[in-house]
C-alpha cells in the first residue's frame, strides 16, 4: 500500500472488499468477514482501575487480581461447617467477637439449664473459657473476644446486670438502667450500644442506651419498640436493628444521634436471629420462622439473598461481618457451628 493510496494513513471500511457496520455486538474479523462478538465484556491488562460505569461482564487484570463486573444479586456467599460447640445452648449473649475470634457466653440449654459457661472460637474450634459470675439467657452482647460485654437477660426474673470479659475472666460492670431480656447490642467495650428488649411486666420497649466501659446513658429511642431482634454494628454510630416482635421484616439504622427507617427485609425474622456487619452492610440469619434457611444482606439501600445456612435454627449466636460471619448454637439442642464467607476481593459490583 503506497502513500498515495493511503493518503490519511488509515484504512477505512470503504477501502476493504467487504461491507458491514461495527457495533458493540459486531466486529470485523481477520478473515475480512463480519460477525457477532461472543461476549459483551472486555479482557485486558489495566494500567489503572477503570473505575465505575463498567458493563456487566467486563473483566480486567490489575495488580495481581482478576476483576470482573457482575450483578451483586448473582454473587452469593457460602456457609460451611465449623468446629462444634462443646454443649447444646441457645439464647446466648449475641454479637461478641469476629469469625476467627468469637465469644459464646451464657444462654440456656436443655441439658445445662441456665448456664455460666463460655467458649472462645479460634476460627476452627471452640475452647472452654472461665465461667461467668451469674447465669443469664436472652442477654445482649457486644465487643471482641478479649474485651466483651454481656448485659441484661433473664435469670427468671429479668436482670439489669452487666458483665465484662477481658479474655480470661469475667467481672461486674455498671448496671443497665432497667432490667430486661431479649435485648441486643452493638459496638465495642468502651463505646457500646444496647437496644430494645422486654421489661417486666412483659413490655416490649424502644429504649436505647450507650455504654462507656463503666456506666450506661440513655440516648435516642428506637423508631419502634422490639425484642428478640437482630442488632449489629462495630461502633455506636453505625448500627442496624432488624426484625423481632416489633416488626418482623422491619429494619432501622442509627448514626449516633437519630434512627432512620430502612427498607423492609425480604423475609421475616420474627424472633431470635443472628446478625453480623454494620449499619450500611448488615446480614441476618437464622431466626423464626425456623423453616426458612435464607440469610440476607443489606447494602445500605436494599436487601438481597446471601446464601442458605446449613442447619435451620433460631436463638443462635452470631457475630462478625457481612463477608465473614460466625454462627453457633440455637434451638433446639444445636451444637453445630457455621462460618460464612463472601469472597468480594477483586469484585466490582454494579446494580443489586
Amino acid at each position: 500500500i503506497t502513500a498515495d493510496i493511503l493518503k490519511d494513513n488509515t484504512i477505512t471500511v470503504t477501502d476493504l472488499a467487504t461491507t458491514g457496520t461495527a457495533s458493540s455486538a459486531t466486529t470485523l474479523f481477520g478473515n475480512d468477514t463480519w460477525g457477532t462478538v461472543a461476549s459483551t465484556g472486555v479482557l485486558n491488562i489495566a494500567a489503572a482501575d477503570p473505575g465505575t460505569g463498567q458493563t456487566t461482564g467486563n473483566t480486567w487484570y490489575l495488580s495481581g487480581a482478576v476483576n470482573f463486573v457482575t450483578l451483586k444479586s448473582q454473587f452469593l456467599g457460602t456457609w460451611v461447617a465449623g468446629g462444634a460447640l462443646g454443649w447444646a445452648v441457645q439464647y446466648m449473649a449475641n454479637g461478641i467477637g469476629t469469625q476467627g475470634a468469637g465469644l459464646c457466653a451464657f444462654g440456656w440449654g436443655p441439658s445445662v439449664g441456665f448456664t455460666l459457661q463460655c467458649a472462645e472460637y479460634s476460627g476452627a474450634a471452640w475452647t472452654a473459657g472461665n465461667n461467668g459470675l451469674a447465669v443469664a439467657a436472652n442477654n445482649g452482647g457486644f465487643g471482641i473476644q478479649s474485651a466483651g460485654v454481656s448485659f441484661g437477660g433473664t435469670t427468671s426474673p429479668y436482670t439489669n446486670a452487666t458483665y465484662e470479659y477481658d479474655g480470661t475472666c469475667w467481672t461486674a460492670g455498671g448496671n443497665i438502667p432497667t432490667a430486661r431480656q431479649s435485648n441486643k447490642g452493638a459496638g465495642i467495650f468502651s463505646a457500646g450500644l444496647g437496644t430494645g428488649g422486654t421489661t417486666s411486666p412483659a413490655t416490649t420497649n424502644n429504649d436505647v442506651n450507650t455504654y462507656d466501659g463503666t456506666s450506661w446513658t440513655a440516648t435516642t429511642d428506637l423508631n419502634w419498640g422490639t425484642d428478640a431482634h437482630a442488632c449489629t454494628g462495630l461502633s455506636q454510630s453505625n448500627v442496624m436493628v432488624m426484625g423481632g416482635s416489633g416488626d418482623p421484616n422491619g429494619s432501622q439504622s442509627f448514626d449516633g444521634s437519630a434512627w432512620t427507617t430502612e427498607s423492609n427485609m425480604t423475609r421475616d425474622f420474627a424472633a431470635e436471629p443472628g446478625a453480623a456487619g454494620t449499619g450500611n452492610n448488615a446480614m441476618v440469619f437464622g431466626g423464626t420462622p425456623k423453616t426458612d434457611p435464607t440469610s440476607i444482606e443489606y447494602d445500605g439501600t436494599s436487601w438481597s439473598a446471601n446464601g442458605n445456612i446449613l442447619t435451620q435454627r433460631y436463638g443462635c449466636f452470631g457475630c462478625g461481618t457481612s463477608s465473614a460471619a460466625l454462627m453457633t448454637g440455637g434451638h433446639y439442642a444445636i451444637t453445630a457451628t457455621e462460618q460464612f464467607t463472601k469472597g468480594e476481593e477483586g469484585i466490582k459490583f454494579v446494580g443489586v
